[in-house]
């Protein structure tokens, strides 16, 4: 009996036991379930700061614009996926407003990089060797602006840029905005620095002018024969009818008849008292440096052609105010050399005159307009502080300043210094060790918390389509969409006739002998003529191709 009983007790004591293990055991896998939950939600929560640290880090210039802090933390607190995160984080930057300049990858998600209007109006610098992607850069921002309709200008040192990459992928509904000034072209539109827009202050206009005109009667020339162009063109600007031509008629010392004209309808004493009695002093020969060197600048048709139309100049303040498209094909080629810097000069001084005489215009009427300008370095010259002006005064005029070279060394260093401190979004491809020194400098990123300059090495490892971007205080590398290229030729044409149509101006108006205007030839017959041949284009204009 007490046997029985003992085996009893001890079954009980081995079950109870049993249990306890049991118990123990399953005790134990629990807790160890709960430290690996934990654990799982730590790193989900670690890999969401991440998710989170690299688009602040990246693209916080705009991603704090779209997802707030309090989201943020109530999508990890609902226990979103890192990866879910980033995708709602990325499709948030889809949803934004903004120019697409490319893409980035993280963690096998891409999403593209976004440039928002008000990084826009604070203008943007490329840089980057021949072929490294700069062009395709302007491209793709170029098809987008005609796209949403932005009014815009391309100033281009080779007519490859016109013609092949963006010609061709005008948007139908942009076609009749389009603007082409290509002095191959005897309808091309004209351009007379001497004519005055609205708005345009003339004492702007005359320094402006003298500057870039300059060169051409040569800087050493000496003061008098500064403040004689410098009369000339105050007392010529803004007359109706008057271009560069007129300046010998003005200086002419065997034929006073043009000045004395001048003389009797000047409203300016002071004026009026240089041409009276001041330049009859100089000696007879003080105009022939200005007359002889702006005769070789105007005896090549083209150029005279573009330059010294009495009766049309292209009104750039319009043309910003309409929000069209003007495509400046300057190739040297065509120009010469010093003759496209010219132009080029003229027509950026042109941009930064209409741009001022926009003080006038009530800031809710300023319609935003960007200017890209290729290889800028061609026309920086004596216009280095147009771009300087444009540069620190442009943004509350609504005009956005897009500006691309291949290196450093090709501009003033005073003109570098402007840009790198004025511009907000700078984007450096492939470029020379030199440069990559002075970039590592500028391009500033943040990594574990701690500032730091990207590496000269990053940027010499860039491969065509990288690039370092940095938006405002924000450095990452991007990669470039390749922009698609099949250019239709015969759309090009097509275009090209209707740019002629709609604001071209015929050469038979502008070929003036200089003989005829000091014999005081009108321009009625040649109007005549250069009416006679506008209708003819326009009747010959082919229709769009399919």
């Amino acid at each position: 009996m007490y046997t029985a009983m003992a085996l009893i007790i001890v079954s009980v004591i081995l079950l109870a036991i049993v249990s306890l293990v049991a118990a123990s055991k399953a005790a134990r896998q629990r807790e160890l379930a709960l430290l690996k939950q934990k654990r799982q939600e730590r790193l989900r929560v670690e890999a969401c700061g991440e998710t989170v640290l690299f688009f602040a880090n990246n693209l916080g210039y705009i991603a704090r614009s779209v997802i707030s802090k309090d989201e943020i933390s109530q999508l990890i607190d609902n226990g979103i996926s890192p990866e879910e995160l980033a995708i709602t984080i990325a499709k948030r930057i889809e949803q934004a407003e903004g120019l697409i300049l490319g893409y980035q990858v993280f963690d096998h998600i891409k999403f593209n990089v976004k440039l928002p209007l008000d990084s826009r109006q604070r203008h943007l610098y490329i840089v980057g060797k021949s072929g490294s992607g700069k062009t395709n850069l302007m491209r793709t921002m170029i098809f987008q602006d005609m796209l949403l309709g932005n009014g815009l200008g391309v100033i281009a040192p080779e007519q490859e840029m016109i013609f092949e990459e963006i010609l061709p992928y005008v948007p139908d509904h942009r076609i009749d905005d389009v603007i082409l000034f290509d002095p191959s072209d005897p309808n091309c539109p004209s351009f007379n620095p001497l004519h005055l827009d609205e708005g345009e202050d003339v004492d702007v206009k005359v320094d402006e002018v003298l500057t870039i005109f300059s060169r051409i009667i040569s800087s050493n020339s000496g003061p008098r024969m500064e403040e004689l162009l410098r009369q000339a063109l105050y007392a010529l600007i803004g007359r109706p009818g008057v271009t560069l031509l007129d300046i010998e008629r003005l200086l002419d010392r065997t034929d006073p008849s043009f000045r004395s004209y001048i003389i009797n309808s000047c409203k300016d004493p002071q004026q009026a008292h240089f041409w009276q009695n001041v330049y009859p002093s100089f000696p007879k020969d003080a105009h022939l440096p200005i007359t002889n060197r702006l005769g070789r600048f105007l005896r090549p048709k083209v150029i005279c052609n573009i330059l010294c139309n009495p009766k049309q100049s292209l009104n750039f303040r319009q043309v910003m105010d309409e929000g069209k498209i003007l495509l400046f094909n300057l190739s040297d080629g065509i120009l010469g050399e010093q003759n496209s810097q010219l132009l080029g000069q003229l027509v950026v001084s042109k941009f930064q005159l209409a741009v001022m005489s926009r003080a006038q215009m009530p800031k809710e009427s300023r319609r935003q307009f960007f200017l890209y300008v290729d290889e800028f370095q061609t026309f920086t010259g004596t216009a280095a502080t147009s771009y300087e002006k444009i540069l620190s005064r442009a943004r509350k005029y609504k005009l956005g300043l897009i500006l691309a070279h291949q290196q450093t060394g090709q501009i003033p260093t005073q003109l570098l210094k402007e840009i790198l401190g004025n511009v907000s979004t700078s984007i450096c491809f492939l470029v020379s060790r030199e440069d990559a020194s002075k970039f590592s400098k500028e391009l500033i990123t943040t990594q574990n918390g701690e500032i730091i300059n990207i590496p000269e090495e990053e940027i010499l490892r860039l491969k065509v389509g990288q690039c370092w971007c940095k938006i405002g205080q924000q450095t990452f590398l991007m990669h470039t969409y390749l922009a698609d290229q099949h250019p239709d030729h015969n759309r090009v044409e097509y275009i090209v006739q209707k740019a002629r149509f709609n604001y071209g101006s015929s050469c038979n108006l502008i070929a003036v002998s200089e003989s005829e205007l000091v014999q005081g030839t009108t321009y009625q017959d040649k109007a005549k003529k250069s009416n006679t041949s506008v209708k003819s284009s326009k009747q010959t204009l082919k229709k769009s191709p399919n």
